[in-house]
Formats: C-alpha cells, sequence, structure tokens
C-alpha cells in the first residue's frame, strides 16, 4: 500500500491527503459485498487506475476522521475521568502471587539479534575449527604409525 501511495504522490505531487486515498479507493476493484466491506474494503488495489484514471477532486477524506476512528476504537479517560478503566490487579493476599519479576528470564527479540546471532555464528566457527584441528591431529598420529 504504501509503495502505491507513493506512486500516485509522484504522478499528482499537487495532491493532499484525501485525494490521494480518494484516488486510490475509488480505483480499487470492488471485491464482495457490500463495498466497503469488512474483508475486503473497498477492493483490490489498481495501482494503474490509481495512478492513470480521471479522479473527481474531493474536500474531505472520503474514509472520515482519524479522530473519529480513535475516539470509538481507542477512547482515552477525559478530565472528568470518563473512559476506559484500567484493568485492576487480582486481589490475593499472598504477596509472592502478585508479584511482576523485574526482568525476564527470557531474552527479548533485541537481545537475541546483539548478542544471540553474533554468539552462534562465532561458535559453529569455533566448532568446525574444532573439528578440523580433531581430523588433522588423527591423520597426523595415523602417518606416524605407518612410519
Amino acid at each position: 500500500m504504501s509503495g502505491l501511495v507513493a506512486l500516485v504522490r509522484a504522478a499528482h505531487p499537487d495532491l493532499d491527503v484525501a485525494g490521494v486515498i480518494n484516488r486510490i479507493v475509488s480505483t480499487a476493484t470492488p471485491k464482495g459485498d457490500p463495498v466497503p466491506g469488512p474483508i475486503y474494503g473497498y477492493g483490490l488495489i489498481n495501482a494503474e487506475a490509481a495512478v492513470t484514471a480521471d479522479v473527481p477532486p474531493v474536500t474531505a477524506n472520503p474514509m472520515g476522521s482519524l479522530k473519529d476512528w480513535v475516539a470509538t476504537y481507542r477512547p482515552s479517560p477525559d478530565a472528568s475521568g470518563a473512559g476506559p478503566k484500567p484493568i485492576a490487579a487480582p486481589e490475593t493476599d499472598d504477596p509472592a502471587k502478585t508479584a511482576q519479576p523485574t526482568a525476564s528470564w527470557w531474552p527479548s527479540v533485541a537481545k537475541l539479534t546483539m548478542n544471540g546471532i553474533p554468539i552462534a555464528v562465532i561458535s559453529v566457527f569455533l566448532m568446525l575449527l574444532a573439528m578440523i584441528v580433531t581430523a588433522a591431529v588423527v591423520h597426523v598420529r595415523r602417518v606416524r604409525r605407518r612410519e
């Protein structure tokens, strides 16, 4: 989708966000019923039509306001305290059950990427080196026995 947006912006640099969205939505190939639908939305994007078709200009975003979406799906408490309440921790008398660990014993993806991959590469290299040295020592001993 971001590639299509870049193509539309390159072909029509004068368009604003609403114009780019309108161009993509109005040139999509409809799939399913109704349009927009819960599975395909407005349909399958058509990059060629989005760049070349004659699409009338719009003044408002055809998808609606992002503020409306945020208010509907990600409400936050207002000054009066209305809004979603945080989930309360279960009440228990045993502090051991409610204690949260300060550090996880399972490494994060970042730690695996930064530490685990280089360690794995070095370990494999050292194992191969050990196998080569062992094979060389065995070979030298066999040659000496024959002499």
